[in-house]
């Protein structure tokens, strides 16, 4: 059975989509450069906008960053809600599996987590207090935060000493 006009052009848009973001090559009916060269510049597009929301991650990973993300971009849909906030702190999280996270990245995403949710489709702003943890590795502490509406949000850092050797 075939598709009518309108379903077969869903399909093409998505297919389109799906090479714009770097998930599959371009479709038959499109010049392979030209898709290639827009999946590119969005690519950069979406980098640039997750920096200028996350400094600590450029800092963090320097000339590194554009290559690390772009490797991320390729597996990671942009979020629905929150923009590139939302998609820096999906990021973050990659990062953090990776072992690649910096305190300072982590401290980032812990103000981050105060004031917003993460959900399925992205970030969603909180609306009472809300309460945030991070571990810190150099030198080792436990940052404790919490927020209330309409007032400063405060942090307390608990020095967790050396970790032991194992024998």
């Amino acid at each position: 059975m075939s598709l009518d006009p309108r379903e077969r052009l869903a399909v093409q848009q998505a297919e389109l989509v799906r090479a714009l973001t770097g998930q599959v090559g371009p479709p038959e009916a499109f010049i392979p450069g030209q898709v290639r060269t827009a999946a590119l510049a969005l690519a950069r597009k979406r980098a640039r906008s997750v920096a200028r929301a996350w400094p600590s991650l450029v800092e963090t990973l320097g000339p590194g960053f554009e290559p690390c993300f772009a490797s991320y971009a390729t597996e990671a849909p942009l979020p629905r809600r929150g923009g590139p906030l939302a998609d820096g702190r999906n990021f973050v999280r990659s990062l953090d599996r990776q072992g690649k996270l910096s305190d300072l990245a982590r401290l980032e995403a812990l103000s981050v987590d105060l004031h917003y949710a993460s959900r399925s489709v992205g970030l969603v702003a909180r609306r009472g207090p809300s309460l945030a943890i991070a571990l810190l590795r150099h030198p080792r502490r436990l940052i404790l935060a919490a927020r209330w509406p309409g007032l400063r949000a405060r942090r307390i850092a608990v020095p967790l000493g050396r970790r032991m050797a194992h024998k």
